[in-house]
This record gives C-alpha cells, structure tokens and sequence, in this order.
C-alpha cells in the first residue's frame, strides 16, 4: 500500500507499525514517517537516559533482529525521536515516544507532531464503528470472494454514511466529528426503508434533503467531566465449561457418568 500511494505522504502508525522495515518503505518512495514506538525501540535508538520534552536527532538502523524489505537497500534513516509524557486529570499518564523522518524542527514543532499523532486515535474510532455499530466484526462468508465481496460492500457503506454525515455537518454548522454515527445509521436506515423501489429522482431528492436536516441534529452529548473507564472488555459467554485434561479422558469421565445414573 506504501508503495501503491507514492511519495509525498505522511504516515501515521502506532506502536505495531513502529519498526525500522516500515520506514524503509516509506522512505524509499520519497514519503514521510510519524510513528509511536515502544519503550525498548525508544532506548534503543536514543542512547542515553529518556526524559519528557525529549526532541533528539537520531540515526535509525536495522538490528540483527530487524526485519528489512528484500528489495531495497537498509541504509541508517536520519529522524527525530521524541518522547513526551501526557498527563490528564483522573487519567494515568502517557508515555508517549515517537519517531518522525520530518527533522526540520521549524515547520514541524514537537507539539504539532504530538497533536497529529493525538488525532490518529479517530482512526481506531472509525475502526471500532466499523466492526460494531456497522455489525462487520465477524464476516459471514465461506468463500474468499465473498468475504472479500462483504469487507468491501461494508467498508462503502461506512463511506458513504461518512460522507453523508460531512455534509449534514457543514449544513448544520458543526463538525462531522460531533455527529453521533450510531444516531445518523438509524436515520440513514429508516430514510432507505421509506424509500419506494419505483421513486422518482425528485421523491429521493426530497427524501435525502429530509435525511440530512435530520443527520445534523444526531450531536453527540457534551459531558460535564470527563468519563473514567477501566481497561478491561466484556467477556464473551460461555456455554460449556472448559475442557481439563485430554478430550479422551473427558469421553470416559461423562461415559462413566452416564452409566452410573443409569445403574
């Protein structure tokens, strides 16, 4: 995908994306580079002991353990690793260590490089919709192409309301990110249903300016304080009980079972 997009792009990747054969590719295809690292690659590269505020010049090369793109070169990637810690009240704080191939501290000030990288968290929202509120976590399909057929029905789907919801936000003076998308998919839903297999494209006009009134009026609630929410996820229910042993034991255990109760 690096390579499909080209050069002039600024890639943003989280902890799974910041290692050394990510850069490479996107440094071979004349782009750009912010990605979060973990505390071992941060050491790694910095050299000396970490403290918050750190803004240093680095030089990137593979380890030993490095996994490198086959057909390219893995020469040392000149970069900036930044490490800030981020404090909010209620919250524990955040170490944040980031690596960036955009080394002109003049056009892309640390704190510039902290808020981007804070805005790539709406991909991991759009992520969650995606497989929850658009119901796309699990794929009913058996086949390759139809699962492929599905991921990317779902996918124009989310796009399409996305794209809705942008418009409806503009009308209504808001930005698209203070829509509710649960609320504007209910609406997009009963605005479909309502609609006649035989409408004019006068009646669908009418209906979709009806939709979008509506979509700008799903604005999400402003909270008084802000909410607190463990790190912990629902379990899934179990309906049987967790095998102990191998499954041949298991067998006798029930068929000595069954015949005590018949006896």
């Amino acid at each position: 995908m690096i390579r499909r997009l080209g050069p002039g792009y600024l890639h943003i990747g989280d902890r799974n994306f910041g290692v050394y054969h990510l850069v490479q590719a996107i440094t071979a295809v004349h782009s750009a580079a912010l990605l979060r690292l973990k505390i071992t690659q941060a050491k790694r590269l910095a050299g000396q002991p970490l403290r918050s505020g750190l803004d240093g010049d680095v030089l990137w090369s593979p380890s030993p353990f490095d996994r490198c793109e086959a057909d390219g070169a893995a020469p040392p990637i000149a970069g900036r690793l930044i490490y800030v810690q981020l404090e909010r009240n209620d919250f524990r704080p955040i170490d944040l260590y980031l690596f960036t191939t955009l080394t002109d501290r003049t056009a892309f000030p640390l704190q510039e490089l902290v808020t981007l990288y804070d805005q790539r968290w709406n991909v991991e929202l759009d992520l969650r919709h995606v497989k929850t509120t658009l119901q796309m976590e699990q794929l009913d399909g058996q086949s390759v192409d139809i699962v492929r057929k599905e991921l990317v029905l779902g996918l124009t789907a989310s796009h399409l309301l996305r794209g809705l919801m942008g418009v409806a936000a503009i009308r209504a003076h808001r930005w698209p990110l203070e829509l509710s998308l649960a609320q504007c998919w209910r609406r997009n839903a009963d605005a479909c249903r309502s609609l006649s297999p035989a409408a004019s494209p006068a009646e669908v006009e009418h209906v979709v300016d009806r939709l979008l009134i509506r979509l700008g009026r799903c604005v999400l609630p402003k909270r008084k304080r802000q909410r607190f929410e463990p790190r912990a996820v629902w379990g899934r229910p179990r309906v049987y009980p967790t095998l102990k042993g191998s499954r041949e034991q298991a067998r006798q255990a029930w068929m000595e079972l069954l015949t005590n109760k018949k006896s």
